[in-house]
């Protein structure tokens, strides 16, 4: 049988990671400039906050955008899901000598974190 290479435990160890959901009991919406966005309530070393992640705060810088100034994120209609992390910017990595590089341009989002609703 053929031996895994390190790199793709690494990448399978990442989306693991990434995809992880935490114990969220209780949903939470907040109006933002753009539009609404969902979170979750979650809790960490015992102690219970809100999660909003996700929230675009410029357009990827791509095509045209590339090298240019920032572009204020576009609006949204509806709740904009902000469970889940958002992509990673990209970065180079390297694992036993091999180099690679992880992420998406498309990653200018942020993520609130909050001790209660406001």
């Amino acid at each position: 049988m053929a031996a895994i290479p390190k790199t793709m435990l690494l990448w399978a160890a990442v989306l693991l990671w990434r995809g992880r959901v935490l114990a969220q009991s209780e949903a939470a919406e907040v109006q933002l400039i753009q539009g609404r966005i969902s979170g979750a309530r979650e809790e960490a070393g015992g102690r219970s906050f809100y999660a909003f992640r996700g929230i675009p705060y410029a357009q990827p810088p791509v095509g045209e955008l590339r090298f240019q100034d920032p572009v204020a994120a576009e609006a949204w209609a509806g709740v904009r899901d902000g469970s889940t992390a958002p992509p990673l910017c990209p970065q180079l990595t390297a694992v036993d000598g091999e180099t690679a590089v992880a992420g998406e341009e498309d990653c200018l989002y942020l993520s609130v974190y909050t001790s209660r609703k406001r």
